[in-house]
């Protein structure tokens, strides 16, 4: 039996939608501090081990059969990234201002248990579902106000609203890749819904902004969103690998506009 690491993640959305609420809550966050910096590895180890544990424990639950040191070498993997998640973010709140530390504990705490809810329902095939999804997608975007309260900015509304802005873009990401496959098999009427879940982020956006929590070129990082699916929905990409790698410009669009947003 061998115990080498489990096969990094290929699809390119899993890492999109992992930095880019790290980068944007850092870009939020100032001039960079190292409490708010060892976020990134602890939620990027916290990630491996989620995907080293959940293939073997789903298999587990659905009663399939693994090969021999397949649930072993997985679960050690996912217990060592695990550990090394801890060990990053003890480090986080031990060197974070002490008026940040309680905040930063929190966000770590919604974090993880979304997280964890999020894999539950996997291993019941409910993680696909328009709840699960949202779990799972509401979980990685509030890793941004967690680097921004590791970095001592309060959780207030302008806090909450970076993670809006990620999950926000997130929404139509999967909104988008969700029509294209029904539209694949024929069904044309999820057009509707996905312009509809636009919509209703590109409102909430809005509202965000006339709060003053938002600025107003945040508004701007919807353009690259809306161009996209405009774009897919009167000339539907070729293939998946078409929509993945479309989806990977509209990612690094949104970064970067959503970066300068919430940085200025």
């Amino acid at each position: 039996m061998t115990f080498q690491p489990p096969p990094l993640p290929r699809e390119h959305g899993a890492w999109a939608m992992l930095a880019i609420p790290l980068l944007v809550g850092l870009a939020a966050s100032g001039r960079p501090a190292s409490s708010s910096l060892l976020i990134l590895p602890a939620t990027l180890l916290l990630f491996l081990a989620r995907y080293a544990a959940l293939p073997a424990a789903t298999r587990l639950a659905k009663g399939r059969n693994v090969p021999e040191g397949y649930v072993a070498r997985r679960f050690v993997w996912s217990a060592v990234y695990l550990a090394g998640s801890a060990v990053f973010l003890l480090a986080a709140v031990t060197t974070a201002a002490p008026a940040a530390r309680w905040a930063t504990v929190l966000m770590a705490v919604v974090t993880g248990v979304l997280g964890t809810v999020h894999a539950a329902l996997a291993l019941v095939s409910r993680d696909r579902t328009l709840w699960g999804e949202l779990i799972g997608l509401t979980g990685l975007a509030c890793s941004a106000t967690l680097v921004m309260a590791a970095a001592g900015r309060p959780l207030d509304g302008k806090a909450w609203a970076v993670t809006g802005l990620c999950l926000g873009y997130f929404v139509t990401s999967v909104a988008y890749v969700r029509t294209y496959r029904t539209r694949d098999r024929g069904k044309t009427d999820a057009a509707a819904a996905c312009i509809a879940v636009h919509v209703l982020v590109l409102a909430g956006w809005i509202a965000l902004w006339q709060q003053g929590w938002l600025p107003g070129l945040g508004l701007v990082a919807f353009v690259p969103v809306a161009m996209r699916t405009a774009w897919g929905l009167w000339r539907p990409p070729a293939n998946v690998r078409a929509v993945g790698w479309t989806e990977m410009v509209v990612a690094t669009g949104f970064l970067v506009l959503a970066a300068l947003a919430v940085a200025s």
